[in-house]
């Protein structure tokens, strides 16, 4: 408790000095000023309270997160600066709920029992002709082309493989992928992006890159079209927690139609050796995603949204293994990026001997967002 207090207390000392002017007296010859230097802290509260159909009740955490952000000029014309970010997620609840019906998608492994911990930390350099960071960042694969159907508040992008095999997607880089190097690019409807991840966890570590992945997007008013490859190289095996299933790759296509009030959205993925069934064995298999959403109101603030995931293996030992749920969503936002929500989900899921799961959940949330 007193390492979350201070936690926080750091947090709010920094969000005081947001978007401080800081000049810096060098001795070169022309007294390079770092002007507009922004250092902003960043947030969200998100709790949720949900009961099954047979009556058991739960309370758990909506990925309730801290950050900071900061970016600096590096040169007089402004035209190239230093960015960061720091990004920690927060135990707000008691992370062992009677009941399954919360969590925050790809949480790491390990760290069940901890008040605080890592979900983003990177450095790099912006420029005109691009981006290039290097730490722990949203991979690629999901940043740059498949979050396109991860809209709802609760419950999506469980069938993008971006949270892969019950993790963030840290060891594959398809998710918060770690020790990686990325380059982001973006030049009118046009965006291309390429990550590599350099690390030695394995035996079958790799010199120049252990994991690739790229992405393409294309985007106009209405459309988005993202497309994206991830490949795992130094996998292995019999892979343990933080170790990448050997030939452990994923590609995904995905699509989105927005107008002021609507947005139709789908996305489909082809993976070999990228997630796990019920008796944690990796199998390799397809998934499918799709979301609706609607604006009831002119004023956008009231919402429905609509949601359907689904993971299906393609080899004979986990044939009646699936996972396959409906979700449905209604959405107040009662301030910017801050909401009061009620989902219910039906789920058609069921284990690799076949048998279903019927974890059909009605839930209730509040968000509380700051920073963003």
């Amino acid at each position: 408790m007193k390492k979350l207090l201070a936690y926080i207390v750091l947090f709010t000392t920094f969000n005081n000095i947001c978007y401080s002017q800081i000049e810096v007296d060098t001795s070169s010859n022309y007294n390079l000023q770092f002007e507009h230097l922004k250092v902003k802290a960043y947030g969200k509260i998100g709790i949720a309270m949900g009961i099954t159909d047979d009556g058991k009740m739960g309370i758990g955490d909506n990925t309730p997160r801290l950050g900071l952000k900061g970016k600096a000029p590096i040169d007089k014309r402004k035209k190239f600066f230093v960015i960061a970010k720091a990004e920690f997620g927060a135990n707000m609840v008691n992370r062992h709920d009677y009941i399954y019906f919360s969590y925050d998608p790809g949480y790491p492994v390990g760290s069940v029992k901890s008040a605080i911990y890592s979900r983003l930390g990177y450095v790099g350099i912006e420029t005109p002709y691009g981006e290039l960071t290097f730490g722990k960042n949203w991979g690629v694969y999901y940043q740059d082309a498949m979050y396109l159907t991860d809209q709802s508040m609760h419950w999506s992008g469980d069938a993008l493989g971006a949270w892969n095999a019950g993790t963030d997607g840290g060891i594959s880089g398809t998710g918060r992928a770690e020790d990686v190097l990325q380059y982001r690019f973006k030049k009118g409807h046009f965006s291309w992006a390429a990550q590599t991840q350099l690390r030695s966890i394995s035996d079958n570590d790799k010199p120049f890159g252990d994991s690739y992945g790229f992405s393409f997007m294309y985007s106009s008013e209405h459309f988005i079209l993202g497309v994206a490859y991830n490949e795992v190289l130094d996998g292995v095996d019999t892979a343990t927690y933080d170790q990448a299933k050997i030939n452990d790759k994923i590609g995904g296509l995905a699509m989105s139609y927005i107008t002021a009030r609507i947005n139709l959205s789908v996305a489909g993925t082809m993976f070999n050796n990228h997630e796990v069934d019920n008796l944690g064995q990796y199998y390799s298999g397809y998934g499918f995603e799709a979301h609706t959403s609607y604006y009831i109101d002119r004023k956008k603030i009231w919402q429905i949204r609509a949601t359907y995931d689904m993971l299906i293996p393609t080899y004979e030992h986990s044939k009646d293994y699936l996972m396959s749920y409906w979700a449905a969503e209604l959405v107040y936002q009662y301030a910017i990026n801050s909401y009061i929500f009620s989902s219910y989900k039906i789920d058609n899921s069921q284990t690799v001997d076949g048998q279903k799961l019927d974890r059909n959940v009605l839930i209730f949330g509040i968000n509380y967002a700051f920073g963003y």
